[in-house]
This record gives C-alpha cells, sequence and structure tokens, in this order.
C-alpha cells in the first residue's frame, strides 16, 4: 500500500485542476520491511504532453529496502 502512494506524494500540481491517473506500479524490493514503519522519499516529473514519472526510495527503520515507480497520464481538470 505504500508503494502505492508514490504518486501522491510527489504531487507536483493542484489535485483540484489536474486528474492523475497510474497506468502501472512497479516495486522492486530486496528485503521485506522490518516492523510497521515504512517511509518514502518521492519525486515526479511530468512532461509537456502530461506523461510523467513518479519515483521513490522505499525505507524502513533499518534503512533502504527498495524503489518504486508508477507511470503517469496527467490531464486539466474541465
Amino acid at each position: 500500500m505504500v508503494a502505492d502512494s508514490v504518486n501522491g506524494v510527489a504531487m507536483a500540481l493542484d489535485p483540484e485542476k489536474f486528474v492523475f491517473m497510474n497506468t502501472d506500479t512497479v516495486v522492486h524490493v530486496h528485503r521485506v520491511p522490518a516492523g510497521n514503519d515504512v517511509g518514502l522519499r518521492a519525486r515526479g516529473s511530468i512532461g509537456p504532453d502530461g506523461i510523467g514519472v513518479t519515483t521513490a526510495e522505499i525505507f524502513d527503520r533499518q534503512g533502504f529496502i527498495g524503489v518504486a515507480a508508477q507511470t503517469l497520464l496527467v490531464a486539466r481538470r474541465t
């Protein structure tokens, strides 16, 4: 669930003016998280054509776990 929130964490545009659709989500982890606390360091990039990507590094209290990426389709609300 945390990896699926990358788009919301890295949001660069006003969600009342734009719609964001995740067209896919990819997660690569090298170990199971320890405990229930998981954090993200996320960033996003959107091109002039409305296609973008959000990426994140995933951590727990012991350190780095893996990465997540979501391809985005962004459009202005009408």
